[in-house]
């Protein structure tokens, strides 16, 4: 059974590979779609798998939301597609709003003014001109945080052609609470990014020992994870298994959504890389380079323990 831990105003539940996070999926029905807006009920059990309860794995993942509203309201896959862009943005919004209303103390600490940000990322191809700022980069993979985004989720599909992704969780205060170690201690930055993981020598043993990979539907279905990701609080790195054509020169597609709760100013970087004990500048390295869950030069390593989320009419969850 994984174990629990009070931080600030309410507890979280650690994982490892041998104590998956297996609550933490939550499977979307019809009836939590059948109106406009979320249920409070869904809210409430979302947002206690991010803290505050037995379950609190700090993030959540819901499935089967397009199938729910192809049942619902007997929509085609195009519409529900979109209904669950919307769906995912609402429900999330509200999320997070609960969250920090409920534990500022872990969520915001620093008390930085936090607004809703929401784009689309190519998970597959090289994102070119990024937000017109002139950043190219390939998607993160390697297990990480998010820069001063204390609340986050990720919206994925429907892919086209491709294999692997799957969404990964690492369990960072876990590693650090059994090896007697203090997590800003042992950061590091991925290469060509500004985005915080950990050092090398510390990496292998979170992937191999305190990762899991959900396999779940993302050609017929838009699951979408849900996650805090505060680093001292939380220690929740989060990243995806490699990504590769399931055929070759054939059309391939990983849409990535993404929505959060985020300051996006100098100001507020300056002070989030502080705490941290952290440069905020982009590390050297090419930034549309691969930038895979396990690094090139990281040697033979263990995968993350896969659970496999069961989509509807294929034996239940």
């Amino acid at each position: 059974m994984a174990s629990t831990h009070s931080v600030g105003n309410g507890p979280f539940t650690r994982f490892s590979r041998s104590q998956p996070p297996m609550d933490a999926a939550i499977r979307v029905s019809a009836e939590m779609v059948a109106v406009a807006d979320p249920p409070q009920s869904l809210v409430d059990l979302v947002a206690a798998r991010l803290w505050g309860g037995p379950q609190a794995y700090r993030m959540a993942l819901l499935y089967d939301v397009v199938p729910a509203f192809q049942e619902a309201h007997g929509m085609p896959f195009d519409r529900a597609v979109e209904s669950v862009r919307v769906f995912r943005r609402n429900l999330c919004h509200r999320v997070f709003e609960k969250v920090l209303r409920d534990f500022p103390d872990v969520v915001n600490p620093l008390d930085i003014a936090l607004d809703p940000i929401e784009f689309d990322l190519d998970g597959y191809q090289v994102n070119i001109d990024f937000m017109n700022e002139g950043l190219d980069f390939s998607s993160n993979k390697q297990a990480h945080f998010d820069i001063v985004e204390p609340l986050g989720s990720n919206l994925y599909g429907p892919n086209i052609g491709v294999m692997g992704g799957l969404p990964t969780f690492s369990d960072g205060h876990a590693y650090c609470r059994d090896y007697g170690l203090k997590i800003t201690e042992i950061l590091d930055k991925i290469p060509g990014t500004r985005n915080i993981t950990f050092a090398p020598e510390h990496y292998r043993p979170l992937i191999e020992d305190y990762s899991v990979a959900f396999e779940v539907d993302m050609v017929h279905d838009m699951p979408f994870t849900v996650l805090i990701n505060r680093v001292e609080e939380a220690g929740l790195l989060h990243g995806a298994t490699a990504v590769q054509a399931a055929e070759p020169l054939a059309d391939a597609r990983r849409p990535i959504g993404h929505y959060a709760f985020d300051n996006v100013t100098d100001e507020a970087a300056a002070q989030w890389y502080a705490e941290l004990r952290q440069p905020p500048a982009r590390s050297s390295g090419d930034t549309s380079a691969t930038k895979p869950l396990i690094p090139a030069g990281l040697g033979p390593i263990r995968e993350p323990r896969v659970i496999r989320i069961v989509p509807t009419g294929q034996g239940g969850a």
